[in-house]
């Protein structure tokens, strides 16, 4: 994990089966701020406690850590807070909750951190799912936490909000461009079928529905990218229930977003086909085909910005590798966009 203000300040995280552990154990984590030429080991405030669906980010120096349960014991919990957002500013060193005044129940997502000139303070983007369906709002804190501001609730079900990582994106209430992939069910009702919708907005703004990307003909077919004879016949059937499935990367240079069609999932027993990247084109309101082969099997996605260049860091599944997991990045260069 790399911070989003210092390309030289990053975190490993070390674990057996991080992506799969149903007894959430906590994570190893070692920080570094000199590009990994010295390493700190991370000090949970308590290593006993369960961290389902944990998650890590960084900016600025400040090392934010959360879960779908609470990462700070009872006894350092305050009245208003959970415990399932926490916050450092010594590389992990003591922690604080970072969560008072958000709501108490339903997931949480972490979507953005900005760092604000000349004051320091982070400013944080947050997600949080009610049990409810339609439930889920957009949060922002423009302290480092320390107090929380509600901005509404989301359109659709489900709803998945991301945000540019790049610290450059300011703009439109200081986070640029937002993007919205939801679940909508006919007329509303909420027990219908579901079909997906993506919308766009600037923060604080309306959502503006855009089409969805363009669908793949077939597993092996142009806009589908490319497969082996080996995933052919394992994928088959799982091509029929996936191939419309979209599955957003993040949002590239220009706030242009970035999306693949057809993106099968990945485990053990079956392997998906490599996939080139959709991207959705704010000034022609277009979607556009990169020449680039999004790798397949990849079971995570990690955007990273340095210096306006968009890198993926990714976690692909390689059978034929003792580990079963090998480690890949690839840059995105707008250069090879082309027109579909």
């Amino acid at each position: 994990m790399v911070d989003g203000a210092d390309p030289r300040s990053i975190a490993l995280l070390l674990g057996d089966n991080l992506l799969t552990d149903v007894t959430c154990a906590l994570p190893t984590v070692y920080v570094s701020g000199d590009a990994g030429q010295a390493w700190r080991r991370v000090t949970w405030p308590a290593a006993q406690l369960s961290a389902c669906n944990f998650h890590l980010a960084s900016e600025a120096g400040h090392l934010f850590a959360w879960a779908d349960t609470p990462l700070l014991p009872a006894s350092q919990q305050h009245f208003g807070a959970m415990g399932r957002l926490i916050v450092s500013g010594d590389a992990g060193q003591s922690w604080r909750e970072a969560d008072a005044g958000l709501p108490t129940s339903g997931n949480f997502a972490l979507l953005g951190l900005r760092v604000q000139m000349p004051t320091g303070l982070v400013k944080l983007l947050a997600q949080v799912d009610a049990t409810t369906p339609g439930g889920s709002i957009l949060v922002q804190s423009q302290d480092s936490s320390a107090s929380w501001q509600s901005y509404g609730r989301l359109p659709g079900v489900h709803p998945q909000v991301i945000v540019s990582g790049d610290p450059a994106a300011t703009d439109h209430g200081g986070w640029g461009r937002l993007y919205e992939l939801a679940q909508s069910a006919p007329n509303g009702a909420a027990g219908g079928s579901a079909s997906y919708s993506l919308a766009t907005a600037y923060f604080n703004e309306n959502w503006r529905a855009i089409p969805l990307p363009p669908p793949v003909m077939d597993v092996a077919g142009d806009q589908g990218g490319a497969n082996t004879s080996a995933n052919t016949s394992a994928n088959t059937s799982a091509t029929n229930d996936y191939s419309n499935q979209v599955s957003l990367l993040g949002v590239g240079p220009g706030e242009h977003l970035l999306a693949l069609r057809g993106a099968l999932p990945t485990d053990e027993t079956r392997q998906s086909p490599p996939r080139r990247i959709w991207q959705w084109n704010t000034s022609t309101s277009r979607w556009l085909l990169s020449d680039i082969l999004f790798p397949g099997n990849v079971i995570a996605t990690l955007p990273a910005w340095s210096q306006g260049r968009l890198t993926f860091w990714l976690m692909v599944v390689n059978i034929t590798s003792p580990s079963g997991i090998i480690l890949a990045y690839a840059i995105f260069d707008t250069t090879n966009i082309r027109q579909e």
